[in-house]
């Protein structure tokens, strides 16, 4: 028999913990929740602003039916109203309903949200079926405070060539 002492067994060193991985795990959901949450937001307002433009479409062709060309100038922003004269809107328009009749169905054919330059712009493109044919509608809205204001409008279609 030997009288030397027993080897010890190495223990295992204590694994040091993993703190900082964990804290990257919490920051990346974090920032992952804080993105989400943004795109949540951004995507409701963007929706809300082309509700708004949408519904001042509709407002639109029912003043355009009724022959209310006042109102639609009236309510245009001031760079609508100085492409031309009240006169000239009246007779755009009159053309308008002589060659195309009431506005009638449409269908979105797209639209952009757009934020420049402090003001807030929508523009919208619809395929409206109007009484004598069908034509494609081009609108450009600035949103101020939640109000729509024509700024640019255009159709086409063969009936007005």
């Amino acid at each position: 028999m030997s009288t030397w002492p027993p080897i010890p067994f190495p223990t295992p060193a204590a694994k040091p913990t993993r703190r900082f991985g964990t804290k990257i795990i919490m920051v990346i959901a974090l920032m992952g929740l804080i993105g989400a949450t943004l795109l949540w937001k951004a995507g409701r307002n963007t929706y809300h602003n082309y509700q708004i433009a949408s519904e001042a479409v509709d407002r639109f062709h029912q003043q355009l039916n009724a022959g209310d060309y006042d109102q639609i100038f009236e309510e245009a922003t001031d760079e609508f109203r100085r492409a031309g004269s009240r006169d000239d809107l009246n007779k755009f328009f009159d053309n308008i309903r002589q060659k195309m009749g009431r506005a009638g169905k449409r269908s979105a054919a797209g639209f952009h949200v757009n934020w420049q330059n402090g003001r807030l712009w929508v523009d919208q493109v619809f395929n409206t079926q109007f009484e004598k044919g069908q034509g494609q509608e081009y609108f450009l809205w600035e949103i101020q405070q939640g109000h729509p204001h024509l700024y640019h409008y255009r159709v086409d279609s063969p009936n007005l060539r």
